[in-house]
């Protein structure tokens, strides 16, 4: 249907223009629209500003089909579930297992038995879809996907299952076009249990195998090779299929080679090639630390390197302690001083802990361009004032919720690793033989907080490793210091009261002097510019910057005059997210305070969410502030009711963009309106416990926007969206109120026919109808038929328009389609025909013949065309071309013809007086020049890069 449009466009102006689909009115995971590109943007990385994680991906390589491009990159996965980076293509439907240990079996008895007691969660991803479902068992014991949520329109899904074990053997997914997605292969666990002869099969993720149009034409195939994988002493196998190749039908595919290290499963290369095995495009990933694109002859490369940060910032000292994961499943850092032997207290701090200071170990830090410009990332700690909707410091108060003054300042037990409200100022420390001494400055008692650690050592006395006493005396205080005592105010040691003078530390006494210790003194107190908020559940962007230099990946982390030189970034982006009007209070909602079960229990990926998100452009000066809906908003349903707790298709959804100068001044401001749709329960099929999956869909309901001129009225206008009332939700009428009271409505009609090949073709406008304050201006209507030779798919047989309430005129015709659903002839209303030649194995038109009926052109010559462009040189394809041109039946036609290089682009056009143009690319397949008939250049690009 994508070329049909391009046609379209092209040849028919107006009329066609009307029937473009309009955009799809949904605003999920706190996501701004994306520009898609086919080179990585050098400033713009886009961000889920909900939840703080920036979409880092480079595009590798798109791979045309007659319909649905494939697109190939290299994404960023900073969680730590999967840290490092994919490669995206295809699609993947992943089982989620709510309870893999309630039942060892060796089918999928639980379906049958109704003894489950929760639903497994499918999650899908494929082709710009995304979403979640579950199957339900039906009265007549048939399973049926039920879907839970998706971002985008709706997509019907198909199970083929065994009735007898409940296995499930593939999935088939339909989008809104009729479309056909198969996920025809599975990975999958098999268990067994010692000593006993009973083995579990548990299928995990189903893959992408092939895409089917609406006339059951393959558009494109993807193939795997199975892997085995058993760790030493486990009794479970895996077995996961990993890409070989990916082939699109008439175009050509991309191939994957692995490492034989790895189990096989890393990728050395991908090689794109066209049907004729000539390589179009290398890219190596074989250094880890490199991205490679080589050229057809592998004489020149174009490099992306990247870096990665050891979470230290500035002088933090990360030797001296524990280095785990903390309870989200983020890297942790426990200072020795926390803990100092105790292994109660040790493991505690492993329990609940987060240490701000090292969670951004690990992550991706900087991308070095081929350009030699670079892009850093600094990452920091999620911060959360909220937990699923509640704030955390306040408390019940009689009939109130009242604040907690001193809320963050008493820090939970074991929660942090240092005193991030308090200000410590040291007095002294060092390390000590037998004495040392410190002076206590000031007028009256004070509290000084001191921590000494002796050393232990073999006592000649009795004949063990044993610590030394620890004795502290000054004016008017003697008293001995206990180890137990550092352990206290975050590592600071336990408070005691003193008066001003010189005190002094004794290690040991003279009998047995011991080896000495390590000791600080200090003063902590509450830092008036208290930060309210915890740290906890993962990390977020604080700022990218660009630079046209190579930067040094560390920038940020060693902080300024680390560097003799100095770095000044082209554009850097910073990113806030405290409340607008409490600036130091975070907006972050915590949906779970732990990794265990999160990915079970919640739709979401992230952990926290954020409602209010500031952005700063060193470019304008200016900022922008977001508000999302959130937990805030929408809380989790009730736990122990059976009752979903997830309420994701509500979340995330943007409320209000401000837009403000760089003076401070609001430019303009966005409010969204939503509309939530198919709201229920969906009581599960299971005997023992009732289970409720909530479902939904979100639609936008309004957008108003007001622009406030400088020196003059504001502006404003009304966006209204109306949806049809049937499990498609499709766009009904979208009506726009200007300030000066002018009204503009469309109407949108869809044509909803399926092929005899397909399902779910919902989302077709057949006809569009625009109101100007109620009354009729424009009218534009596509007419479908499925009555073609070779193709029962419903294809555009006639476009429409009228002006006002007039009848509709036919603006044009399309008389003929090919198997492959390729134009072949369409008709202006005047009665003259436009004819299209396909070749290339039916993908591109390489002759269009204006004033000439398909039927008249020689099927010789159209078949000479194509046996040439399928496998022959381009002069031997230009020669066809111009036999066609100087044939006798195709006089009084006016012929333009095209020549291509397969997967690369258009290399001549010849128009309908002979001229040529010519089209010349380099050895990367970028466009290098354009020419006219005479060999002078019209255009030249030129690639420098830096070495």
């Amino acid at each position: 249907m994508k070329k049909i449009y391009a046609l379209l466009a092209i040849g028919l102006g107006m009329a066609a223009q009307a029937q473009e689909l309009p955009a799809t009115l949904e605003y999920g995971s706190g996501s701004l629209p994306k520009e898609t590109s086919s080179m990585f943007k050098f400033d713009d990385v886009p961000v889920s500003l909900y939840t703080g994680v920036p979409d880092v991906s480079i595009p590798l390589l798109s791979l045309p089909t007659r319909s649905k491009d494939i697109s190939i990159d290299m994404t960023y996965n900073y969680h730590p579930s999967g840290s490092g980076w994919n490669i995206t293509h295809g699609g993947v439907i992943t089982r989620v297992i709510e309870n893999s240990s309630f039942e060892f079996r060796t089918n999928e008895s639980g379906f049958a038995n109704n003894t489950r007691i929760s639903s497994d969660v499918y999650k899908f991803s494929f082709m710009g879809h995304s979403g979640s479902f579950v199957l339900k068992k039906q009265p007549d014991n048939t399973l049926v996907p039920s879907i839970l949520f998706n971002k985008g329109q709706y997509i019907k899904i198909d199970v083929d299952y065994n009735p007898t074990t409940y296995f499930i053997n593939s999935f088939t997914a339909y989008d809104t076009k009729g479309y056909k997605f198969v996920f025809g292969v599975y990975d999958k666990n098999i268990t067994t249990i010692p000593g006993l002869s009973m083995t579990k099969e548990t299928r995990t993720s189903f893959r992408l195998t092939a895409i089917y149009d609406n006339n059951g034409q393959k558009l494109a195939g993807i193939t795997y090779t199975e892997k085995f994988q058993q760790d030493p002493g486990s009794s479970k196998k895996e077995y996961i299929n990993i890409t070989s190749i990916v082939e699109s039908e008439g175009f050509g595919k991309a191939q994957f080679t692995y490492s034989p290290l790895y189990e096989g499963r890393k990728v050395d290369e991908i090689t794109l090639s066209d049907l004729n095995t000539n390589v179009v495009k290398r890219i190596d990933f074989r250094d880890s630390e490199k991205l490679v694109f080589r050229d057809v002859a592998q004489a020149k490369n174009e490099e992306y390197r990247f870096y990665y940060s050891d979470g230290i910032y500035g002088n933090y000292d990360a030797e001296r302690g524990l280095h785990r994961i903390d309870k989200f499943g983020y890297p942790n850092f426990i200072p020795f001083h926390l803990y100092e032997g105790s292994y109660m207290d040790e493991g505690a701090y492993i329990t609940n802990s987060v240490n701000p200071n090292i969670i951004t170990r690990g992550v991706l830090e900087k991308i070095g361009l081929p350009t030699g410009g670079s892009i850093l990332y600094e990452y920091e700690s999620n911060t959360y004032s909220y937990f699923q909707g509640t704030s955390i410091s306040e408390f019940l108060i009689g009939n109130t919720f009242q604040e907690d003054p001193d809320f963050y300042y008493n820090y939970w037990d074991y929660e942090t690793t240092f005193a991030y409200n308090h200000i410590v100022e040291e007095i002294k420390r060092g390390s000590m033989g037998m004495l040392s001494f410190f002076d206590v400055d000031g007028v009256g008692p004070q509290t000084i907080h001191i921590s000494v650690r002796p050393r232990q050592y073999y006592s000649n006395l009795s004949l063990t490793w044993v610590y030394p006493p620890v004795n502290i005396s000054g004016p008017g205080s003697s008293f001995p210091h206990y180890r137990p005592y550092n352990l206290e105010n975050y590592g600071y040691g336990r408070g005691f009261v003193l008066n001003p003078g010189r005190h002094t530390i004794q290690v040991g006494n003279f009998t047995e002097q011991g080896d000495g210790a390590d000791y600080i003194i200090s003063r902590i107190r509450r830092n008036p510019d208290v930060k309210k908020w915890k740290y906890g559940g993962g990390r977020r962007i604080k700022k990218i910057a660009y630079f046209d230099t190579n930067a040094p990946a560390d920038l940020f982390r060693k902080g300024p005059g680390f560097y003799p030189q100095e770095y000044v970034p082209v554009k850097e982006t910073y990113y806030s997210y405290n409340l607008f009007n409490e600036p130091n209070r975070s907006s972050g909602n915590l949906v779970a305070d732990s990794y265990e079960g999160f990915s079970d229990k919640y739709g979401q990926v992230e952990f926290v969410g954020y409602s209010n998100v500031t952005v700063t452009d060193s470019g304008n000066n200016g900022k922008t502030e977001y508000t999302f809906t959130s937990a805030f908003d929408y809380p989790n349903g009730l736990v122990g009711t059976g009752e979903s707790q997830s309420s994701d298709y509500k979340r995330g959804l943007l409320k209000n963009r401000r837009d403000y100068d760089r003076n401070g001044a609001v430019v303009q401001s966005t409010n969204y309106e939503y509309i939530f749709f198919d709201e229920n329960y969906q009581v599960s099929y299971f005997d023992n416990r009732t289970v409720v999956d909530r479902t939904g869909k979100s639609r936008l309901l309004a957008e108003s926007t007001t622009s406030y001129p400088t020196n003059s009225t504001p502006i404003s206008k009304i966006t209204v969206y109306d949806y049809y009332n049937d499990i498609n939700r499709n766009l009904e009428s979208k009506t726009a109120t200007s300030s000066a009271g002018e009204a503009l409505k469309s109407k949108y009609y869809y044509h909803t026919g399926n092929s005899t090949l397909s399902k779910n073709r919902i989302s077709i406008i057949e006809k569009v109808e625009d109101y100007r304050n109620g009354s009729l201006i424009n009218t534009s209507k596509t007419d479908y038929s499925n009555n073609w030779p070779d193709n029962v798919s419903w294809l555009p047989s006639a476009v429409s328009a009228s002006t006002g309430s007039t009848p509709l005129v036919t603006k044009a015709r399309f008389n003929r389609y090919d198997k492959n659903s390729n134009l072949l002839e369409n008709e202006q209303s005047n009665g003259t025909k436009t004819s299209y030649i396909w070749g290339y194995n039916n993908t591109q038109i390489v002759a269009k013949i204006e004033n000439m009926a398909y039927a008249s052109i020689p099927q010789s010559l159209i078949d000479e065309i194509k046996t040439a462009t399928n496998s022959g040189t381009e002069t031997t394809v230009l020669q066809k071309l111009d036999l066609l041109r100087s044939s006798p039946a195709l006089a009084g036609a006016m012929l333009t013809t095209y020549t291509y290089r397969p997967l690369v682009g258009v290399t001549t056009v010849t128009d309908p007086k002979g001229d040529r143009v010519t089209y010349e690319y380099d050895s990367f397949g970028r466009p290098k020049a354009v020419k006219d008939k005479s060999g002078n250049t019209l255009a030249e690009n030129q690639y420098n890069y830096r070495p």
